[in-house]
């Protein structure tokens, strides 16, 4: 039996050149199930709309998965943070926000 562990990557591109992307971790928890986004990466051509499209559709992806996301990248917390509509897809907050 193997135990693989669950990831959706979300990549934006334009014009065949990725300029922003992220991958989600699953993972179960004593307390619930979420998904991990490490790491949001940005290319220098990107635009504030690439991040806003990927985040959303990250927040698409979490809420249609019933699970949250844990944000560990800080460009992700500060997304997170100037986006009151991100709360209710996002987990454990860093303890300076609680």
């Amino acid at each position: 039996m193997t135990n693989e562990a669950v990831k959706k990557e979300l990549r934006y591109e334009k014009a065949g050149e990725l300029t922003a992307k992220t991958t989600l971790a699953e993972i179960k928890r004593e307390d619930e199930t979420v998904w991990v986004m490490g790491h949001v990466f940005l290319s220098p051509k990107a635009s504030q709309a690439d991040l806003d499209q990927l985040m959303n559709d990250a927040k698409q992806f979490a809420a249609s998965s019933g699970h949250k996301i844990w944000v560990l990248d800080p460009k992700g917390i500060s997304y997170f943070m100037q986006h009151p509509d991100f709360e209710q897809v996002w987990a454990d907050k860093p303890a300076i926000l609680r």
